[in-house]
C-alpha cells in the first residue's frame, strides 16, 4: 500500500513541475481615469440593499416554526 502512494505522489509531483512555466504577462487596461467608479457609491448601494432583509417583518417571519430546530425561508 506505501508503495502505490509513493508513486502515486511520485507521478502527481511530476506532473504538476511540468506545469510551472514562465508567465510574461502584460496587463491591459481599458479604464480611464474618468471612468472609474466611487468606492463611495459603491458601499452606499450595497448597504441600502441590506437594509431590506432586515426590517421587523421578516425577523418576526423566521419564529412562525413551532421548534427552533428549522428556519424555513419565507
Amino acid at each position: 500500500m506505501n508503495t502505490i502512494k509513493t508513486i502515486c505522489s511520485a507521478f502527481t509531483v511530476v506532473l504538476l513541475a511540468g506545469s510551472c512555466t514562465k508567465l510574461n504577462e502584460e496587463f491591459r487596461s481599458n479604464l480611464e481615469q474618468g471612468n472609474t467608479i466611487q468606492s463611495s457609491q459603491l458601499l452606499v448601494s450595497a448597504y441600502n440593499t441590506l437594509n431590506g432583509p432586515y426590517q421587523q417583518g421578516d425577523r418576526w417571519c423566521l419564529q412562525e416554526l413551532s421548534s427552533d430546530e428549522a428556519i424555513a425561508p419565507t
